[in-house]
């Protein structure tokens, strides 16, 4: 049996139908979504809340386990991938640990993302389980703690090199006496924009009782956590039943480019060019940008700005060099021969880039949107006025991506060809 089948029977083999429901909008206290647009949006699984009712029941101690697969396009096919919470819930010392009180629960733990949104439909199931304190749970919490250190990585590629293999052995693993199923609800979201099915931002929650026991209207979301009652004001914090409040997540940006392997490449690039290594230094950041460029992880909108934005930031680090080099102090007095480049600013330099890819039959388009970073640098964050203790941070970088955003009109945003225009134009010498 696939994973897909094995959740779709576990939801068909419900007596009774279980509440799930999306919390309407305006029920969700300073919620304002973002819609979904393909190849320019990121999509974030979160778990709001696991809140498991009984924690101990004839005289058995449980541990909630949360369980979130996922069926979506990603990097060109259809994969279906199981993930857990974050490791700050799957420690050896939590199944150790008999706490007072008569529930337990978890907040705003991160399932999956960014990732990537390219449309089509996009299925979720949600599940929970508890888990018997015993030496058996233990095992499978160390378990599960290895699984999501490497999740930990935000490059889901690494993660499906043991999605797979995991995927086939869950049911398994979820069969176990030891591991009892509470909820779980399979549900497939449309990528119409006008389907009130869509998938879009918001919160969905499950709760483990029958359909008919709970109001919809009378469910609030406020802080992140789920309320019950029939106004807002006087609503109060949801205990009833156990239940999982999940969140999506729309996501226009990303703050982790310095956790990218690549982004070695780019430190490299730069180290070369301050110890005047010009040759090694524009190596070093055409296999940057090249594997930037083929990255499933960011969207294709993305990595058209984002190789923009590290051309011209390289470009800028050269000029500084150039400044360095005449003033004759800092980074060890480094002075480097620009060879081909001469005397040329970044700007124009980048310009003459443009040029070059136009003499190589590069499409109009992509040598507009290179010639655009020139027109248009004093408008680009961080450009002009650039301090030699300048770091290049994910807020400066998301900066100059919004304002690349807005130059020009771009069509075709095919990375790859953007970068093979760069690559001959840094290479040839005329």
């Amino acid at each position: 049996m696939g994973l897909k089948e094995f959740f779709q029977n576990i939801t068909s083999e419900q007596t009774k139908r279980k509440f799930y429901n999306r919390i309407p909008g305006d029920h969700v206290e300073g919620f304002s979504p973002d819609e979904f647009v393909p190849n320019k949006s990121y999509f974030e699984i979160q778990l709001s809340e696991m809140f498991l009712r009984d924690k101990s029941e004839y005289w058995r101690d449980f541990i909630p386990l949360s369980i979130v697969v996922s069926d979506f396009i990603y990097d060109g096919r259809r994969h279906i991938i199981p993930f857990f919470v974050e490791n700050q819930l799957l420690k050896e010392s939590e199944v150790k640990r008999h706490t007072k009180g008569e529930y337990v629960e978890y907040l705003n733990t991160r399932v999956a993302g960014p990732i990537p949104y390219v449309g089509d439909n996009i299925s979720l199931f949600v599940g929970l389980y508890r888990v018997k304190v015993n030496d058996l749970a233990e095992n499978l919490f160390n378990f599960l703690q290895n699984i999501v250190k490497t999740f930990d990585n935000p490059m889901l590629s690494t993660y499906l090199r043991i999605a797979k293999p995991l995927g086939e052995g869950l049911p398994r693993l979820l069969g176990m006496k030891d591991v009892e199923f509470r909820l779980g609800t399979r549900d497939e979201f449309k990528d119409t924009q006008d389907d009130p099915h869509r998938f879009q931002e918001g919160y969905l929650v499950y709760i483990n009782c029958p359909e008919d026991n709970i109001k919809l209207n009378n469910l609030w979301v406020k802080d992140g956590r789920l309320f019950y009652g029939e106004d807002k004001n006087t609503s109060k914090h949801f205990r009833e039943y156990d239940y999982c409040l999940v969140r999506v997540v729309h996501r226009s940006e990303r703050n982790d480019y310095q956790s990218f392997p690549c982004y070695r490449l780019w430190e490299k690039s730069l180290d070369m060019i301050y110890h005047g290594k010009l040759e090694e230094g524009d190596r070093l950041f055409l296999e940057f940008g090249n594997e930037l460029a083929k990255s499933p992880d960011m969207t294709m909108t993305h990595r058209y700005n984002l190789i923009r934005a590290f051309k011209a930031n390289y470009e800028k680090e050269l000029d500084l060099i150039k400044e360095i080099g005449h003033r004759g102090s800092g980074h060890n007095n480094t002075k480097v021969s620009r060879g081909s480049r001469g005397m040329l600013g970044p700007q124009d330099y980048i310009q003459k880039t443009s040029f070059l890819a136009k003499k190589n039959g590069v499409q109009n388009n992509i040598v507009n949107d290179i010639c655009d970073i020139s027109k248009n640098w004093n408008e680009i964050p961080e450009l002009a006025n650039r301090t030699k203790d300048f770091k290049l941070t994910n807020t400066v970088l998301n900066k100059q991506l919004k304002a690349l955003d807005t130059v020009g009109e771009i069509h075709e945003q095919d990375p790859i060809d953007l970068m093979n225009a760069i690559t001959l134009a840094t290479f040839r010498k005329d």
